[in-house]
């Protein structure tokens, strides 16, 4: 069975800069208009990735919408969320 990715898309996160989660960082995230430098979750993943947005200030009902969470198959190089790196 093929591993499910998917990217976070956050609607009106922030029209300046995007609507993306470009990758985590100690204070929360970042984000990014480019679709190529968004952060990709393995679906196993997705509940902690959903924990760390919701201690970091994105609400539940965003994070409960399946819209959020898109399906891709395509994963740029340095794109992939790497669970170790945070505390969950």
């Amino acid at each position: 069975m093929k591993t499910k990715y998917y990217f976070i898309w956050i609607e009106g996160l922030s029209p300046r800069n995007g609507e993306l989660v470009k990758q985590l960082t100690d204070n929360g995230y970042e984000i990014t208009n480019k679709i190529t430098e968004a952060l990709r979750v393995k679906q196993e993943d997705l509940y902690d990735i959903k924990h760390y947005l919701s201690r970091h200030g994105v609400a539940d009902w965003v994070l409960d919408n399946p819209d959020s969470f898109v399906r891709t198959n395509y994963v740029p190089s340095g794109t992939l969320f790497k669970k170790l790196r945070y505390a969950i």
